[in-house]
């Protein structure tokens, strides 16, 4: 209500800024109290009207079908009168109720959209890195297929990590490849090497069987020498004793 309305007592004017209430079905009635004394008046609906003759403590109070709520009106920061306004509680709490009913269905909306946001976080992130993990596994406790690799489609991060993946994979299985590579090569002079070792012990138990063979006989050939010399010593004995006898 107006202070200045009130101030000059204009009725008419209370009335018609009190008369702008109707916009709310809410407000059942309202009145201005002057000296505890109604001094202008809006009511939607009389029989529904709970507003008494004198005005009611500041404050809410509850009545049938709603509540009373009560305040002053300043002016100046002095008190020239009071305003009670009968408030439909019905209609305030089916309003509640629709907004409950809202909040549950934006709830609800709310829960599907992050379900739908969980599943597509699952279905790009998750599961890609759910098959780097049995990958990994497979190689460390499997056969060890150095061969597989993991799919490389798009841009983000868990793509990126599979190209790493595939990269250091197939780093591995090159220097894999050149251990084993090596390793035959190894295997291959070491068969050689051996050949070689038993070849050279055939022909050093050969050489041994000749040398012995040949010791064998410079020792025959010694005993000839001797032999003949023994010969030639009696013999010269003998033409020694033969030419001595002669003498005589």
């Amino acid at each position: 209500a107006s202070e200045g309305a009130i101030s000059f007592e204009d009725v008419t004017t209370v009335e018609a800024s009190l008369a702008a209430l109707k916009v709310s079905p809410r407000v059942f009635a309202a009145r201005v109290y002057v000296d505890d004394k109604p001094f202008a008046s809006y009511i939607l609906n009389e029989s529904q009207s709970r507003l008494p003759s004198s005005p009611n403590p500041v404050g809410i109070q509850t009545v049938d079908g709603g509540v009373v709520m009560t305040e002053e009106i300043l002016s100046q920061g002095n008190r020239i009168g009071l305003i009670s306004m009968h408030i439909n509680f019905a209609e305030v709490e089916e309003t509640i109720d629709s907004m409950v009913i809202d909040a549950i269905w934006v709830v609800l909306l709310v829960s599907l959209v992050s379900a739908g946001i969980a599943y597509m976080v699952q279905a790009g992130i998750v599961k890609p890195v759910n098959r780097i993990v049995l990958a990994l596994r497979d190689i460390s406790e499997g056969e060890g297929d150095l061969t597989r690799r993991l799919p490389e489609d798009g841009r983000d991060e868990v793509s990126e990590l599979a190209r790493c993946f595939n990269s250091f994979i197939e780093q591995l299985q090159s220097i894999i490849g050149n251990v084993v590579t090596i390793a035959g090569s190894v295997d291959k002079e070491s068969s050689r090497l051996v050949s070689m070792s038993q070849e050279n012990e055939c022909a050093s138990r050969a050489q041994q069987t000749d040398i012995q063979q040949v010791v064998e006989s410079v020792n025959e050939m010694s005993s000839a020498i001797q032999d003949v010399t023994r010969s030639v010593n009696e013999a010269a004995v003998s033409a020694s004793e033969a030419d001595s006898a002669a003498e005589s």
